[in-house]
């Protein structure tokens, strides 16, 4: 393509329409023939114009503008020598590590933290139910020794006092659960009397307009029938008399 139309405009590629078209205007005024005699000049600023300012053809020509600008930057970069590579003083940079490798490394270290963990949890666990099975065989060589369960035994005594007081602890827990249960319970069911009544205000008061309504209806029909009534009396009598004159 050997002319810039562009170039030939004196506005940049990004140019909108409404600036190609004063800045042809002001052209055309510039180097209208009329004015400067330079023919040459004004066709070229008329094509440029034309092509620039029909979307379409503006589209083909910047496509065929960016084709030529690739082509020439392809070519300059083919024509610049090669220049060899110089040795740095600089070390050499480390490699960066394998993404895939990176990811295997670290799936393995969380694979081997969480297996010491469950380790860990283990053996607390271990030694936790070690501790309850020693305690629990404690209390029942306590409760089967000779003194009997009413034995004045310190131990026998204080194991049956804490179960008595972790017995009413927890039917003291359940009652007051209930009773919140309960609680809970009756506000809902006051809440939702409350919406209920007013749900049912709402009702009647659309009944008693759906009766007012109807009511005025049938008033305004029977109105209009008595209207009608009136001028079809009219207009007998009105054929009446237009019959005997």
């Amino acid at each position: 393509m050997n002319t810039d139309h562009y170039k030939v405009l004196g506005l940049s590629r990004a140019a909108s329409t409404s600036q190609i078209k004063a800045q042809y205007k002001l052209l055309a005024k510039k180097h209208h023939p009329d004015v400067s005699g330079d023919t040459e000049v004004m066709s070229q600023i008329n094509l440029a114009y034309n092509v620039l300012s029909d979307p379409k053809r503006r589209f083909t020509y910047d496509k065929s503008l960016a084709l030529e600008d690739f082509d020439e930057v392809s070519s300059r970069s083919k024509e610049a020598p090669r220049r060899a590579p110089q040795a740095s003083s600089q070390p050499s940079p480390i490699p960066a590590k394998d993404p895939f490798h990176t990811f295997v490394e670290a799936r393995r270290m969380s694979l081997f933290g969480m297996f010491a963990f469950g380790a860990a949890a283990l053996g607390v666990g271990l030694f936790i139910f070690i501790g309850i099975l020693h305690a629990s065989n404690t209390s029942a060589s306590g409760l089967n020794s000779p003194l009997g369960a009413n034995s004045t035994y310190p131990g026998v005594s204080g194991t049956s006092q804490s179960i008595a007081g972790s017995q009413n602890s927890a039917s003291t827990q359940s009652s007051t659960t209930t009773t919140q249960n309960q609680s809970i319970c009756d506000a809902q069911n006051q809440l939702i009397s409350t919406q209920i009544a007013s749900v049912e205000q709402q009702i009647t008061g659309i009944k008693h307009e759906l009766a007012l309504h109807s009511e005025r209806v049938r008033t305004y029909d029977a109105q209009l029938k008595q209207q009608l009534s009136q001028y079809e009396s009219q207009l007998s009598n009105l054929n009446t008399k237009m019959l005997t004159c």
